[in-house]
């Protein structure tokens, strides 16, 4: 049963509680990540019921997390022409397979707090988001990153971070974590 109301159109978010009731998600907005520096990362959590822990999927975006990504189509919605998914209809895809999705809005951008440069604080605000994660009861340790656009220098720059603190285990929260970063 698809999750999408009209094809050609991105579902509205007053919309999204039914999306959630259907796909049995918890759907937590806003949630402020803190980085290093005191500021916060506004992030919105999707996730099935339950404790878990389950894998999740991490996208950081200068975008809007709110906002339907022009990707999230398939090829036969392209043939059509239909808009984009809404955020919450792939999260309801991959939640209801198992998966917390995640949705952050990088620093200075949108709803996080600090000032927006672009690609100079990637590396450590990505790192933080996944130091926080980790700590997260719901998560089990395996985590992929949606990759496209700007978007992909952002989980590059936090790759890169932590292959360099692979070096001293014993210091990076990931030492233990199964990181895979995917190019989507």
């Amino acid at each position: 049963m698809p999750l999408a109301g009209k094809r050609g159109g991105p579902v509205p978010e007053s919309r999204m509680p039914d999306i959630a009731a259907r796909a049995g998600m918890i759907v937590e907005r806003d949630i402020m990540v803190p980085a290093r520096d005191g500021i916060g990362f506004a992030t919105d959590v999707y996730r099935p019921p339950g404790a878990g822990p389950f894998p999740a999927i991490l996208e950081r975006t200068p975008y809007d997390k709110s906002a339907p990504s022009r990707s999230e189509r398939t090829a036969p919605d392209i043939a059509i022409g239909a808009a984009p998914r809404s955020r919450a209809e792939v999260a309801a895809y991959f939640v209801t397979h198992g998966y917390a999705v995640l949705y952050q809005d990088c620093r200075g951008r949108y709803r996080s707090e600090g000032r927006f440069t672009k690609y100079l604080s990637e590396a450590e605000d990505g790192y933080d988001t996944l130091a926080w994660l980790v700590r997260q009861p719901f998560f089990t340790s395996t985590i992929s990153l949606i990759l496209f656009s700007v978007c992909f220098r952002t989980p590059k720059a936090v790759y890169a971070r932590r292959s360099l603190l692979d070096r001293e285990r014993s210091r990076t929260p990931f030492h233990s974590q199964r990181f895979s970063p995917s190019l989507g």
